[in-house]
């Protein structure tokens, strides 16, 4: 049924015009209504057999805590991703930016790493924020009682609020080293340079 709606909401879009729908196009109109109400119909009852089903296995169920683990993924990726994107478009907008500024490869990496971890900083956050949004809607799907909903709510948020300030920090401590490491390439590199450079006058 739902794929029937979608084909019968294409047929219409395409036979309408900008700003006009004649015959043909009001037949298809009248046809993708009826199946778009069907499928409404249709979804209601679904979601109200689900949520009896919901109710009696109750949230904390093996069905309910592989839902939420679910839901905290699907958020936690989406704060991944939106990062990644974010960092990718900093970095070309550091590159444009050093190039007519003439700056070094050291400060355009040190930009983009702290951009980087800036956006996982927002983006990890926002993945909680949302997660924690839709949680209440998970629970209100499996009809829970107060306190019940309550201690969960608290267990989820936390356990979610815990894994992503223990990732984050996982982060900074990776880049920390990292930094540390490069700092450490750096300074040899230029003590080598320096000692070349004393030899080198020493022989003039």
């Amino acid at each position: 049924l739902q794929l029937l709606t979608s084909e019968s909401y294409d047929m219409y879009y395409q036979s309408k015009g900008w700003f006009s729908c004649n015959s043909h196009c009001s037949q298809l109109r009248a046809k993708y209504d009826d199946y778009y109400q069907k499928y409404n119909d249709a979804k209601v009852v679904e979601d109200a057999k689900m949520a009896v089903a919901k109710s009696k296995l109750g949230v904390f169920s093996h069905f309910g805590v592989d839902e939420t683990r679910t839901l905290f993924w699907k958020r936690f990726e989406q704060g991944k991703g939106f990062a990644k994107s974010q960092t990718y478009w900093d970095a070309l907008f550091y590159g444009i930016s050093a190039m007519s500024r003439d700056e070094g490869i050291v400060e355009y990496l040190a930009r983009v790493a702290l951009s980087m971890l800036f956006n996982f900083t927002i983006g990890v956050f926002g993945a909680v924020v949302a997660f924690i949004f839709n949680l209440y809607s998970l629970l209100q799907s499996y009809n829970v009682s107060f306190i019940e909903g309550l201690f969960y709510f608290c267990m989820a948020s936390i356990a979610a609020i815990s894994f992503a300030l223990t990732w984050l920090l996982g982060l900074y401590a990776a880049a920390a080293g990292t930094t540390y490491v490069g700092l450490k390439l750096v300074a040899s590199n230029l003590r080598v340079e320096g000692g070349h450079s004393g030899r080198s006058g020493r022989l003039d």
